[in-house]
């Protein structure tokens, strides 16, 4: 009797039963195991089905590319921005909407971000469009209306507040790129009180 091929051996090899969404996670879960400690270059449909101990076909049923697969997977971790409750109190709604996007930041230890902004960043830049369409991006409208209703109207109070919004997202981008673990909720806390609440009239 023939030994099996290599491809045979990875595909045939004992897995967990599992199904739909219990199995949907654990291979979720398995890339970003596969991300912190291969990153996104190396990993595999292959390497991800062996982590999550499924066969490879579990997981091209359900994504045709690992594209696909770690583009679910990161919206999976992806909080919704507009579920951010406002309160009217312009420091008690900035420190939440900058603490949104810190638990997105942090979701996945913070590594994942950095692998994907480092790597895929270069090739195609799916991963920083899908953090920002679905986090980054509605945060910063919140973030521009809560500073709306805190400052004195003025003809070109619009732009201004464009780019006053662009602020507090862009320092916890730069601090998780710098190789930080995480952010912490004293740097958030110092964004609002040393930067954006000197720059408000409220």
């Amino acid at each position: 009797m023939g030994q099996r091929t290599g491809a045979q051996a990875t595909e045939d090899a004992p897995t967990t039963r599992r199904r739909g969404e219990e199995l949907r996670q654990a291979i979720f879960t398995a890339v970003f195991d596969e991300l912190r400690t291969t990153g996104y270059a190396r990993l595999t449909m292959e390497s991800v089905a062996a982590t999550a101990s499924t066969g490879k076909s579990a997981l091209y049923r359900r994504w045709p590319d690992k594209e696909a697969m770690v583009r679910d997977a990161l919206r999976s971790t992806l909080p919704d921005p507009h579920a951010v409750p406002l309160t009217g109190d312009t420091r008690t709604d900035l420190t939440a909407l900058l603490s949104f996007l810190q638990t997105v930041f942090n979701r996945s230890s913070g590594t994942v971000f950095q692998v994907v902004a480092s790597e895929v960043g270069a090739e195609t830049g799916f991963m920083r469009s899908l953090v920002n369409d679905h986090a980054v991006a509605p945060c910063k409208e919140r973030i521009q209306e809560v500073l709306r209703d805190s400052l004195t109207p003025s003809d070109d109070m619009n732009a201004d507040l464009a780019l006053l919004a662009e602020v507090g997202p862009a320092m916890l981008t730069h601090h998780c790129l710098t190789g930080e673990p995480s952010i912490p909720d004293d740097y958030v806390t110092e964004i609002v009180d040393v930067v954006l609440m000197r720059l408000t009239k409220a």
